[in-house]
């Protein structure tokens, strides 16, 4: 297999695993409140609402990780 295939297949392993890991974080927190219902919304939220939606940050990751890769077979001419 070539090098980009290898490369694509690390990234999104590394994706998946960081998309399960939030989950579960979620579904924990989820558990601990014994509730499906949002509480009262902290002030660091209220400042900065996009940085903590973990949706957002993932597309922001995905976002590096791709420009990562494409930057490098750019750099080497493929």
């Amino acid at each position: 297999m070539s090098l980009f295939v290898w490369s694509s297949i690390v990234v999104v392993v590394i994706l998946c695993a960081l998309a399960a890991y939030s989950t579960m974080v979620a579904a924990n927190q989820i558990q601990k409140s014994n509730s499906e219902l949002d509480t009262s919304v902290d002030p660091a939220i209220r400042r900065h609402p996009f940085l903590l939606n973990p949706i957002i940050m993932m597309y922001i990751v995905v976002g590096i990780f791709m420009t990562i890769v494409l930057f490098f077979y750019w750099a080497r001419g493929e």
